[in-house]
């Protein structure tokens, strides 16, 4: 029994033991690789049959559950394709299992460490476009599910890996269905890396869920160079999101960071990436390589840049957005601001909201984009752009608006829509545009054509081609530079549609307003224009047209077709057309240009008031003009070039010569009233009404060319040429030198400079095939024996050309002398180099000559040389009187660089125009060791040094080369009046100073003080003489006044006293300006004027003055102004008597004006302003007071003359070159009128009422009247009344005249009014009956005015009665009584005596009346007496008062000078019969008044009276009816 329990236990142990030993060798079995391996087999095999793919491993290695080895993973797709290898799997989980008593062994879901060495992975892109893993996947999740287990959501196990490894592993793609790319391009649908290494940490895998931490990815598409160095980043993935955070990317040479995300509802939603995929991106500091960019975009790879971008991306593919975009490249460029995309990857429907922010683009970060010469061109006029601004819409239909500035070029900002449709020229736009100071000119390559503009403005339009095209514009050219002037505010208003213009332009511009409409045609072959409008206003100067000041007006009227020149046919008009400059004005009534082609033949004239122009013929126009330039250049090669250039000339032309069509055109030119054209654009010449030049130009074998004509009067400056005729016909060769040239110019008279009168001027040249030019010149003095023939020969040399003069046929007969020139003379050109040998003239022992070189040469010179010269022999060249014997000589050198002089001249006695200036010595002789030319030079008058100078020119010296010093003693100032005739004269005094001269030879400047005693000086156009004595201050300025100013008198004892200021100023180049200001404030003023009726046939008479006056001007143009009022002791005196014949039929008297018909004006003829001539210019502003006396002379033979005094403001000017004119009114206070009837009555004195006007308004002749006169006469009624008793009693009559309208030719109206106080009761009924019944008769009237003036007598009612005995004695007895008041008043003007007889038949004495006034203190104070014996009044009415004497008289006093308030004191001894009463005798009667006088505009209202603009004239005024009120007022 016992053994039992110990085969028990014996077998018990056995069977642990083998148990044991099982076990044991079932762990070292499973420790072994093929074991290992044949288990991972059979469970792969396993796997794939349940997945329905091959799955294989090729071994494996488990060390208990601490790592696991797997080798030769091998993964296929569905289709049996190979789609994952991994050549070695290693995976160490040591730290992953735990044992324990309840669950034996533990995993807690995470691997420390993964190592995938050479894993691939070749995904394939099946034709559903699902990718084959995706499918493998999905088999994967079919077969884990467990369909019989609720699914909890979000209750997943997460599984862990600390660090996972890729080695050298790679990733492929391949899609079938698409092209391959090329080898340089990364190819989307079919790629492969290669080299994949990656460092994956903490791995997380939580359902759907996969994230971990790369620090290392890298790899590269070896087909196209995409290199990933190294990537890392936050990945996460899940049904929802794939996020890369923290992402930093090396990729190539390229960066990106920092984060990029993609959101989506389920992962599906990547098979609609554009549509369900939503992005979020901030990309910070990314660097994109344009090489990297190539791969994807093949024409980066042309540029070598590199771009950093910052930005902030949302949205969908198909919607996305770019917030806030910082994109920086080249050196400086950067573009910032927002935009949004939709409708990717349809670019065509891509609506793009981009939103611009302040940028920058520099043209050398740009220039590299592209290759093209336009944008190269363009880039670089750039330079630099800042850009902003907003785009929205779609490629063919969008709104922009952009805001650009370029450093450059300006700025341009504005607002456009444009829609694009179908075909490339199916375009529509329109917007606005702003412009600001664009550089237009830069922009189009013409920047010295147009400079900036700025535009503000509507734009709208379809098409960009000038042919189908249509572009209306609206707007305003606020400035557009052209041709260097910057105009201003121009209105564009027009349509440019189908190659056709139509629109309107208006400028108002501060220097041109102009406004223009028409049509301009591009479509046909020949543009036709049709162009209208004004010029209102162009200043050429400021707009850069002209250096000289001036301005045009015009109306154009355009109608003509061509693209050319040539092509033009058409006209084109200017009407109204004015020019203006300094000068004055001119006016062009019309301009025509026209142009038309028939049967072959070219027309084209010129046409306007001034010349046509006709040419016409077989030509083209642009080709006459480049073969007249052709034809001139090659006669310059004869005197410019040498014989060797020439023949090397013609030899090239016949090599490159291509033969041309023939042609002809004929010229005819017809000068007609061009005075006022060649004044204004050309005040040198002038050609004469009536001239005409013709002639042709052809080109066929030879060129030729003709001018022939006959111009009657031709004027250069001051020199008039007087019959001309010219023929000028010349040939040349067009492949040869040779050349047949024939001139013949002559003139019959001519006026040469300073009334050099010559005549019998010939000149005759010919140019023939011998290279030689033979000429003949001659002239003759008028008046004189002078003359003068030149004939010689010019030789064309191997270089340069000769001229020779004949010494047989040459020679000058000057004054008394005869002239001879040197037989060996010769002159030498070559270049520019002369040399001259013998040119000399002689006489006796005179004799002139020059010799010697002159070039730019410091060694060669030439010597004027003049001997024993009598100066009398220059009178025909100078017309100046000059005595003198000179002596000199005088050397040359470097003349056309720095010309160096060098001279001796001695003159003997030197007298200028009369006046003696002295002998004069100088010298300059050049000092080699100071390189310096010293002057000496000295004036002996009358035995006696007056002057003397001495010092030096430096030519070195480039600042101040003068330095001389000047020394003036007792220098008799009248040397200078000869040299200032004209201007001054009468000058006297002397003169003593220092004076330093420096500057330049033609500008010195004087600096000192010199002194002047005694000095006088006549201004001659106002007559005025000033004596003074001063000093005058030499300064840069010029010779000037000290600042206290000079005093100067007029008179030379006593006299009134004015201050001289100013000077004359240095004006630079010699110019000397005068600049002088008078200023006159004594009580007395100054005399102005002194001038004689001898002097001035316009005014004479002499005026004091105050007030100030001016003197401007160089001393041939000399202007004064001066504003004055006048003072005591002035009379201006103005003739009119042109004319002295009076018509004695006319029945009227014609007061003032001499006419024949009175229907005829008469005007009298003022001389024609010249311009630019010597002259002086006086402009006065005259405020004349009642103190001045104002005589106008209508004929002085009969001592008709009108003498006023009163006051006015008047403007007059007078031009010593023929300009007179006078503007403002002058209103009488008092004066006279003396009228005198062809000496049959002679001085009928009529008295000017107050108020009476003359207005000037310019032509002093034109004046406007409104003038009131009366003259009183006592005749017999006898004739008037039937009362016997008052029948020879003579009693007062008043003859009253108004005269209005033009001075000359003036509206005359009489009245003839009784002094109704001085007639008895009873005889007035039948005065005033009388008088109505003149009122009703005009011819009565005027016949009784002349009878009562002439004759003191009423004209007898038929014209019988006035050939009676009694009229005739009483006439007689009339005219004896004229006399004797005439004679009176040649004794003294102050005195007006009037004496009346009566019937010679009688006793005289008995019936005389002697009247008489004389005036006091310059018409202040009158005194007024009346006699007469009692039986010449009252005849017979009381014989106890016969052969009684009656009196009376009047005294009056002006209280103020213009008469407003004057007091009047009266006796009057009147005869009984006027009263009631019958003592004997007279009644004295006396009295006295205080009268003040005042004109008034209006009755009521308190309307300020406008003061008269001084120099203009008052409005004329209108004619009414006058009555006797109205002259008794």
């Amino acid at each position: 029994m016992s053994r039992i329990p110990n085969i028990l236990i014996k077998t018990l142990a056995w069977l642990l033991l083998c148990i044991f030993c099982m076990i044991v060798v079932v762990y070292y079995a499973l420790q072994l690789s093929e074991v290992q391996s044949a288990l991972a087999q059979k469970a792969t095999k396993w796997l794939g049959d349940k997945l329905g793919s091959e799955v294989t491993v090729g071994s494996a290695r488990i060390s208990w559950l601490d790592e696991i080895t797997l080798e030769d993973i091998n993964i296929k797709d569905l289709k049996g394709r190979d789609m994952i290898f991994v050549r070695e799997l290693y995976v160490n989980c040591k730290t992953n299992f735990k044992f324990n008593a309840e669950t034996y062994i533990e995993f807690d879901n995470n691997l420390d460490y993964v190592l995938l060495k050479n894993p691939e992975v070749k995904l394939v892109k099946e034709k559903n476009g699902h990718l084959n893993i995706d499918d493998w996947i999905a088999q994967i999740e079919r077969m884990t599910s467990d369909s019989t287990k609720k699914v909890v959501k979000d209750h997943n196990t997460a599984f862990t890996i600390d660090n996972a490894y890729i080695k050298n592993g790679f990733v492929s793609l391949t899609d079938s269905r698409k092209k391959r790319s090329p080898e340089n391009l990364f190819d989307y649908n079919n790629f492969r890396f290669d080299q994949i290494n990656a460092n994956l940490e903490k791995v997380l895998i939580l359902g759907d869920t996969v994230a971990f931490r790369a620090t290392t990815i890298n790899g590269i598409d070896k087909r196209s160079q995409l290199d990933i160095k190294n990537i890392k980043t936050d990945f996460l993935y899940c049904k929802t999101a794939m996020t890369l955070d923290r992402l930093s990317a090396y990729i190539n040479n390229s960066f990106v960071s920092d984060k990029l995300h993609f959101y989506y509802d389920r992962p599906s939603a990547f098979d609609d990436f554009f549509h369900k995929i939503r992005m979020r991106a901030d990309l910070k500091n990314s660097v994109f390589d344009s090489q990297d960019l190539g791969r994807f975009a093949p024409e980066m790879y042309a540029i070598n840049e590199r771009y950093e971008l910052n930005a902030s991306m949302k949205g969908r593919y198909v919607d996305l957005t770019f917030d806030n975009f910082d994109l920086k490249f080249g050196k400086n460029s950067y573009l910032k601001g927002d935009v949004n995309f939709k409708g990717f990857p349809d670019l065509k429907k891509t609506v793009t909201d981009l939103k611009l922010k302040p940028s920058l683009l520099v043209a050398n970060d740009l220039k590299q984009y592209s290759k093209n010469a336009e944008y190269q061109k363009y880039i670089t006029k750039i330079e630099q752009l800042n850009l902003s601004g907003t785009y929205k819409g779609v490629y063919d239909d969008f709104v922009m608006k952009a805001d650009l500035q370029s450093k450059n070029l300006g700025k341009v900002n504005g607002l456009i829509n444009v829609k694009i449709g179908n075909g490339a020229d199916d375009v529509t736009y329109f917007g606005n545009i702003d412009a600001t100071n664009f550089e237009l000119g830069k922009f189009i390559d013409d920047p010295e054509a147009l400079q900036t503009i700025s535009f503000k403005g509507e734009i709208k339009g379809d098409g960009f081609k000038l042919t189908g095209s249509t572009i209306e514009l609206d707007g305003e050219v606020a400035s557009i530079g052209f041709n260097g002037y910057n105009y201003k505010n121009i209105v564009v208003d027009g349509k440019l549609g189908k190659s056709v213009f139509d629109g309107f332009v208006d400028i108002k511009d501060p220097n041109l307003t102009a406004d223009v409409s028409g049509r301009v045609d591009f479509n046909k072959e020949l543009n036709s224009f049709k162009i209208v409008g004004n010029l209102g206003n162009a200043n050429l100067q400021n707009l850069g047209i002209t250096k000289d000041p001036m301005q045009i007006k015009s109306t154009i009227n355009f109608d003509f077709v061509g693209n050319k020149l040539d092509d033009w046919i058409g006209r084109a008009q200017f009407k109204n057309t004015e020019f203006t400059n300094e000068d004055g004005k001119l006016r062009i009534d019309s301009l025509f240009f026209n142009s038309a082609i028939a049967e072959n033949q070219r027309r084209f004239s010129v046409v306007s008031e001034f010349w046509n122009l006709y040419l016409n013929g077989e030509f083209a126009p642009s080709q006459i003009i480049s073969d007249l330039k052709l034809l001139g250049k090659e006669y310059r090669l004869y005197f410019e070039e040498s014989e060797q250039q020439r023949n090397e000339y013609y030899a090239q032309k016949k090599k490159n010569y291509v033969s041309k069509l023939p042609y002809e055109a004929y010229y005819k030119l017809f000068f007609k009233n061009s005075r006022t054209f060649f004044d204004f654009f050309a005040p040198d010449y002038y050609v004469s009404s009536g001239s005409s030049l013709s002639g042709k130009f052809s080109n066929k074998t030879t060129s030729e060319f003709t001018l022939a004509g006959t111009l009657d009067t031709l004027n250069y400056k001051k020199s008039a040429f007087y019959a001309n005729h010219i023929d000028f016909n010349s040939s040349k060769k067009i492949l040869a030198p040779e050349v047949l040239t024939a001139l013949v110019v002559s003139s019959e008279n001519q006026n040469l400079s300073k009334d050099i009168e010559t005549q019998d001027l010939v000149f005759n040249a010919y140019w023939g095939l011998t290279n030689t030019i033979d000429f003949d010149l001659g002239i003759k003095q008028k008046s004189t024996s002078s003359f003068g023939n030149m004939t010689g020969k010019v030789s064309f040399l191997e270089k340069g050309y000769e001229i020779k003069f004949s010494p047989e046929n040459s020679g000058m007969f000057l004054v008394k002398d005869e002239w001879k020139i040197d037989p060996e003379n010769a002159i030498y050109v070559e270049n520019k180099e002369i040399s001259v040998r013998n040119l000399e003239f002689s006489n006796k022992s005179q004799r002139v000559s020059l010799n010697g070189v002159i070039a730019n040469n410091e060694h060669e010179e030439s010597i004027l040389t003049v001997e024993n010269l009598n100066l009398q022999t220059l009178k025909p060249f100078t017309n100046s009187e000059i005595k003198g014997i000179a002596n000199g000589e005088l050397r040359l050198k470097n003349f056309y660089d720095d010309p160096l002089i060098t001279s001796t001249l001695h003159i003997d006695e030197l007298i200028y125009q009369n006046s003696l200036i002295g002998t004069v010595n100088t010298e300059a002789v050049w000092d080699n060791i100071d390189e310096k030319l010293n002057i000496n030079g000295n004036i002996y008058r009358v035995n006696k040094e007056i002057f003397r100078v001495n010092g030096s020119f430096d030519p070195k010296n480039k600042l101040s080369p003068l330095a001389l010093k000047a020394k003036l003693r007792n220098l008799n100032i009248d040397m200078f009046e000869g040299i200032l005739k004209g201007t001054f004269s009468k000058l006297g005094g002397f003169a003593e100073g220092d004076v330093l001269i420096t500057g330049f030879p033609l500008d010195p400047i004087f600096k000192g003080e010199v002194k002047i005693d005694k000095g006088t000086l006549k201004i001659d156009a106002s007559g005025t003489t000033l004596y003074f004595d001063d000093r005058i201050i030499c300064s840069e300025e010029g010779f000037v006044a000290p600042s206290e100013g000079i005093t100067v008198k007029d008179a030379l004892v006593g006299g009134n006293t004015a201050q001289i200021q100013g000077g004359i100023y240095n004006g630079g180049s010699g110019n000397f300006m005068v600049g002088l200001h008078g200023y006159i404030k004594g009580k007395d003023g100054f005399k102005i004027m002194q001038i004689s009726s001898n002097e001035n046939a316009a005014f004479s008479g002499i005026a004091y003055t105050t007030g100030d006056i001016h003197l401007s001007g160089d001393f041939s143009n000399l202007n004064i102004n001066a504003n004055l009022t006048s003072k005591k002791g002035t009379r201006i005196i103005i003739p009119l008597d042109n004319e002295k014949k009076i018509d004695t039929k006319q029945e009227g008297i014609p007061f003032i004006g001499k006419i024949k018909n009175p229907e005829v004006i008469s005007t009298i003829e003022i001389p024609k302003k010249r311009v630019k001539t010597d002259g002086v210019k006086m402009v006065f502003n005259l405020s004349f007071t009642p103190d001045a006396e104002c005589e106008i002379i209508f004929d002085r033979t009969n001592n008709d003359i009108l003498d006023v005094f009163g006051e006015g403001r008047l403007s007059i000017v007078y031009d010593t070159r023929g300009e007179f004119s006078i503007n403002g009114p002058y209103v009488v206070k008092s004066g006279k009128y003396n009228f005198s009837f062809q000496n049959l009555a002679s001085l009928r004195k009529f008295n000017i009422i107050d108020g009476s006007r003359i207005t000037w308004s310019g032509d002093p002749y034109e004046a406007v009247l409104d003038m009131k006169a009366a003259y009183t006469a006592n005749i017999p009624i006898s004739k008037i009344t039937n009362r016997t008793e008052d029948a020879n009693i003579r009693y007062p009559v008043n003859v009253m005249v108004l005269l209005t309208e033009r001075l000359m030719t003036p509206t005359i109206k009489y009245d003839i009014a009784f002094d109704m106080k001085q007639v008895p009761f009873a005889v007035q009924q039948d005065l005033l009956g009388f008088e109505q019944k003149l009122r009703n008769d005009e011819q009565l009237l005027s016949r009784n005015v002349s009878s009562i003036l002439v004759f003191n007598e009423i004209f007898p009612d038929n014209f019988a009665d006035a050939l009676t005995q009694q009229f005739l004695i009483d006439n007689v007895s009339n005219l004896l009584s004229n006399q004797i008041g005439n004679l009176a008043n040649k004794l003294n003007p102050n005195l007006e005596l009037g004496v009346q007889f009566g019937d010679i038949r009688t006793n005289l004495l008995n019936n005389m009346q002697l009247n008489f006034s004389y005036r006091f203190s310059n018409n202040r104070i009158k005194l007024t007496g009346k006699s007469s014996f009692i039986n010449a009044i009252e005849n017979s009415i009381n014989a106890n008062t016969q052969g009684q004497l009656s009196v009376g008289g009047e005294l009056e006093y002006l209280l103020s000078p213009d008469g407003e308030y004057k007091f009047k004191l009266y006796s009057r001894s009147v005869p009984t019969n006027y009263y009631l009463i019958s003592t004997g005798g007279n009644v004295v009667v006396s009295g006295g008044n205080l009268i003040i006088s005042r004109n008034f505009n209006s009755l009521f209202g308190d309307k300020k009276n406008k003061s008269i603009p001084l120099g203009v004239g008052t409005a004329k005024k209108e004619e009414r009816e006058v009555s006797m009120k109205d002259l008794q007022k």
